[in-house]
């Protein structure tokens, strides 16, 4: 997950680096660079959480509990009850399901699941305001709520790669950590 997580980056930057935008449409280029750069932090989380929770039964059992709280009980009873009974592949499959539906820039679920499944701290308090800027970017066409034209730079663009890298360059090391 790390490599194909790598990649992305590194093909992000050389679209930065090689493109030939006009000055009038760079802005919305740089958005969607923006966007691209957190995107491709919650395919790195959902990737490792997947992989590393398949990979370790004990992790997989910590996480259930949690995946079922998650669910509307009244709702979703069937599911509730199939995460909370007994380990079959019904369990597993309804796992997966499960971790498919999680919103990996929600960071408070990333952070709960992380913990329960790992004993890791994924803290995304730190990119919270470009998590802000990333919504407006993509849920109001790169206008704040108050109807104001975000402009991002491409400063800002590879500022928030660097914090993105920190991110998960600690997390990597930690799941290595816990491997041991």
């Amino acid at each position: 997950t790390y490599i194909k997580y790598k990649h992305i980056q590194e093909q992000i930057i050389l679209l930065l680096e090689s493109s030939i935008i006009q000055d009038k449409c760079k802005n919305y280029f740089y958005q969607q660079q923006y966007i691209s750069l957190i995107a491709n932090l919650e395919y790195f989380l959902y990737n490792t959480f997947m992989w590393e929770t398949c990979q370790c039964y004990e992790s997989y059992k910590r996480v259930l509990p949690l995946l079922a709280k998650y669910i509307d009980k009244k709702k979703k009873r069937k599911t509730y009850k199939i995460l909370r009974g007994k380990h079959n592949l019904l369990q597993e499959k309804t796992f997966i399901e499960q971790v498919n539906h999680i919103v990996y820039h929600n960071y408070s679920k990333v952070k709960e699941i992380y913990k329960a499944a790992f004993n890791i701290n994924v803290d995304l308090n730190e990119i919270k305001d470009e998590l802000n800027i990333r919504h407006d970017i993509v849920h109001r066409a790169g206008y704040t709520k108050g109807r104001k034209q975000i402009y991002i730079s491409k400063e800002q663009v590879i500022s928030l790669k660097d914090k993105i890298d920190t991110i998960v360059e600690k997390i990597t090391s930690e799941i290595a950590l816990f491997n041991e």
